[in-house]
């Protein structure tokens, strides 16, 4: 057993010999710091082993080596008294040329006030900056600077950490343009969309994403955007086109294009909808002759399409209602030709016997046929101008129908019977296969009439002797067929759809074998659908004869006629027997007009009935003779020199009642449109007659205007 005592000198002299060894160290390490000592043994369990000083400082410099950053050690005035190398590469500067220079030596020019104070502050505690180092080739080196205090031997010197901000600022511009492009992207007016190598999306931008209704991003091109090459531009139709399809565009065939620039493609999205786009695509490189992706640029061009498809189709129509124009012109150009030719031909035999019969060279038979001939091509230039003015009420819509049940068979057999004579004197066959028991029709007799007249007139003009012409009325169902067939000239195909415009003749030659002004059958067919029918025509040929079909429609309830049938004036090939409709006996008549023939055949008309005639060639004239006359009735013509027709019953009218400012008036003109009718009785006058006019109706109503009826 040890006692207490032993342990307290055990213990001592274990603090004594502690005491000694750190007296030793604290001697070897004054002078290690002196430079006293050049080696040290230290013995262990191991043996004893030998540390030079440089043994010992040699881990601290393999890692101030091995650091990332520039490790210098400064002078109190800043001469480098250390450094590593990863300083030296930093400058692009061997070693020994950094070692013992100064420090502000390789900082920017700029940035040397921003070192000093740096320098300033290091010696008294650490301080960091930014600044730029002068490169051994030029260029500036972006650098963190940490400094901080070091001891050397009672001088105050600095220890710098040096910190290459190069790849750091590189990588912050690199996110900038990145940044910068995205939005750029985004902003952009088109749809952008980067690919990598393998033909993945790695961004797209909002426009892209809105283009396809859909997430993008590492899709596949080609099962987002399944383009197709736009078919080559085609003259479209006034009714538009289709997109036709053109091969497809894939990425692979983009990839071997290495550039696209401004290619048309068409782009079908998965909900159906097709996209007209422009687009252009470029490869992305490496640096190394390889490809890191693609970007892709698409234009939409859908609505400059369109516009482009408008104008085309505004052209075609533009050129297409040019040429109708042209047409149209040509077609009237003739039509004025053919009318004065037509107009001039009866003309001249009237004006011939005319002046025949005033030289009182022919006998009574002569004399006889002379009057038929005239009262003839009379008639035949009535029918034209009949025709003129109801095409001009076509067009101005002021034609109107006295509309009333009617029998269909009775304006068929009496336009058979009008035009009877014309076929007789060719020996033309009239056949007609009437249903006698059809119902009525609801319609204007006169027009109806007109319709059958016309057609059967034309049928007659363009059959040759010995020919057939065939009239047929039958029910179908709910509306009558009328149809008119001949084996006459016949229709060519060309011509057949254009049988009822209007001054369309199929020979509208100078050596035409037909006459007529080519307005007949437009009328029947705007007669026709006035009365909600329809006509058509066929003909397998020329030389194979033509028939023309009216279809009209029945009325639901039978009705019988009431009132005289009205008789179209083209339907009377024979002059009514002139008879007083009422006696003008006593009746005094003012007739004013500045055609001497057609005064003189008023005067002698109404004179034969019994009224006194007084005329005047002019307006003048006439109001000089009621400063001395007043008479019953006024007949005046509109058309005159110096003062028309309007202007005379104003200033009759002017007049006091006992000098004449009350006399009836009747207006008896050529102009014969329903505004001129409207105008006549605003002026002042109480009837408006058109010529030409049967006497008998002028003496009626003349008679009717002063009560005589």
């Amino acid at each position: 057993m040890v006692s207490k005592g032993n342990n307290q000198k055990g213990l001592r002299a274990q603090v004594e010999e502690l005491q000694a060894r750190l007296a030793e160290a604290e001697e070897v390490l004054r002078a290690i710091r002196n430079g006293e000592v050049d080696a040290l043994v230290v013995s262990g369990e191991d043996g004893e082993q030998i540390f030079t000083l440089q043994t010992a400082e040699r881990p601290y410099r393999l890692l101030i080596e091995a650091m990332n950053e520039g490790a210098v050690t400064l002078s109190s005035d800043g001469t480098i008294l250390y450094c590593n190398q990863r300083f030296a590469d930093m400058l692009g500067l061997p070693l020994e040329r950094v070692l013992g220079a100064d420090f502000p030596h390789f900082i920017a020019r700029n940035d040397l006030p921003l070192f000093e104070a740096l320098l300033r502050q290091g010696r008294d505690r650490n301080s960091k900056g930014e600044v730029k180092l002068l490169h051994g080739e030029g260029h500036h080196v972006p650098a963190h600077l940490s400094l901080s205090a070091l001891p050397l031997d009672e001088v105050q010197g600095v220890s710098i950490v040096v910190t290459d901000l190069t790849e750091q600022k590189r990588h912050a511009e690199m996110i900038a343009s990145a940044n910068l492009t995205r939005s750029i992207l985004e902003q952009a007016a088109e749809a952008m969309v980067v690919c990598d190598a393998q033909g993945r999306i790695i961004h797209a931008s909002q426009r892209a994403h809105k283009l396809c209704n859909r997430n993008l991003m590492l899709q596949p091109f080609d099962e987002v955007f399944p383009l197709s090459l736009a078919p080559a531009p085609t003259p479209p139709s006034p009714s538009g086109e289709e997109h036709g399809g053109g091969g497809k565009l894939s990425f692979s065939e983009m990839r071997r294009e290495k550039e696209l620039q401004g290619v048309e493609v068409i782009f079908r999205r998965a909900d159906g909808e097709t996209f007209d786009l422009l687009l252009s695509a470029g490869a992305v490189s490496d640096g190394d002759g390889g490809t890191l992706g693609w970007v892709v640029n698409l234009t939409s061009i859908t609505e400059l399409k369109q516009a482009e498809h408008e104008r085309e189709r505004l052209l075609v129509r533009e050129r297409a209602a040019r040429q109708e124009a042209e047409e149209s012109s040509r077609l009237k150009d003739e039509f004025l030709a053919t009318v004065s030719h037509e107009l001039r031909t009866p003309l001249t035999a009237v004006l011939g016997w005319a002046h025949l019969l005033r030289g009182r060279q022919l006998d009574e038979r002569a004399a006889a046929h002379a009057l038929e001939t005239i009262e003839r091509n009379a008639r035949s230039q009535n029918q034209l101008i009949e025709d003129l003015l109801d095409v001009s009420r076509i067009i101005t819509g002021n034609l109107r129908l006295d509309v009333r049940p009617v029998n269909p068979a009775s304006f068929i057999e009496s336009a058979i019977e009008a035009v009877r004579p014309a076929a007789e004197a060719k020996g033309i066959r009239l056949q007609k296969l009437l249903d006698t028991g059809v119902s009525s029709v609801s319609g204007d007799p006169a027009r109806l009439q007109q319709i059958i007249w016309n057609l059967l007139s034309n049928a007659i003009k363009f059959t040759p002797k010995g020919g057939r012409v065939q009239v047929r009325l039958e029910r179908i169902n709910s509306h009558i067929e009328v149809s008119v067939s001949d084996n006459g000239d016949g229709i060519s195909a060309e011509f057949l759809p254009f049988v009822f415009d209007r001054f369309r003749q199929a020979d509208g030659t100078t050596t035409r074998r037909h006459g007529g002004l080519g307005l007949g059958l437009s009328i029947v067919r705007h007669l026709v659908e006035l009365h909600g029918g329809t006509v058509s025509v066929e003909s397998p040929g020329e030389g194979q004869g033509s028939m023309f079909t009216v279809r009209l429609l029945l009325m639901p309830v039978y009705h019988r006629e009431e009132g005289a049938e009205r008789v179209h004036p083209a339907a009377r090939d024979a002059p009514l027997d002139f008879e007083c409709p009422g006696d003008l006996s006593g009746l005094t008549v003012l007739v004013v007009d500045d055609e001497a023939d057609t005064l003189e055949l008023i005067k002698v008309s109404l004179g034969q009935c019994g009224a006194e005639v007084m005329t005047a060639r002019s307006s003048a004239e006439a109001l000089a003779l009621l400063e001395g006359t007043k008479p019953d009735v006024i007949v005046s013509d509109i058309g005159m020199p110096d003062e028309d027709g309007y202007e005379f019953i104003r200033r009759v009218r002017a007049l006091p009642v006992k000098r004449g400012g009350k006399i009836p008036a009747v207006a008896l003109t050529a102009y014969a449109r329903a505004e001129d009718r409207l105008r006549v009785l605003r002026s002042g006058y109480q009837m408006h007659v058109a010529k030409p006019v049967e006497l008998a109706e002028l003496v009626a109503i003349v008679a009717n205007v002063v009560g005589r009826t």
